[in-house]
């Protein structure tokens, strides 16, 4: 593992200390993205699988929690990523609606931030759909 990536884990893991509702899912999709790319695809996908969960509840609160859906779609895409192909046409409905609902541009880069990052360990460009409705062009 890096440095970067043990530093993100570390702050992930002081983050997943507090129980906070509203952010518990980006602290899991977060914590599945940094082991997705240090190499345990295990860890990664009980992370996005949780992250997932977390973000329907909040969604079944208010489904038009943009910030619920895009961690929806990132950890949907990481499930991807992790062997659950199937999850890639649910990681664009995701996102896709995530853009109908907001497309400020800050909004998009640090979604696209995030998303690029979990591309890295995309080997066969299976996300390249799902990027561009992320940046709300798909």
């Amino acid at each position: 593992m890096s440095d970067e990536l043990a530093q993100a884990e570390a702050t992930a893991l002081e983050a997943q200390q507090y129980d906070y509702p509203a952010n518990n899912h980006a602290v899991s999709a977060l914590r599945g993205v940094i082991t997705l790319l240090s190499g345990d695809t295990s860890k990664a996908r009980e992370e996005f699988t949780l992250a997932a969960a977390q973000a329907s509840d909040l969604l079944d609160n208010n489904s038009r929690n943009f910030r619920a859906l895009d961690t929806k779609g990132l950890a949907l895409a990481g499930l991807a990523l992790c062997g659950e192909g199937n999850r890639r046409k649910e990681a664009f409905d995701a996102y896709r609606s995530a853009r109908a609902i907001n497309r400020d541009a800050g909004m998009v880069r640090r979604v696209l931030r995030l998303f690029d990052k979990l591309s890295e360990a995309d080997t066969r460009g299976i996300l390249r759909e799902v990027r561009g409705a992320a940046e709300g062009t798909g």
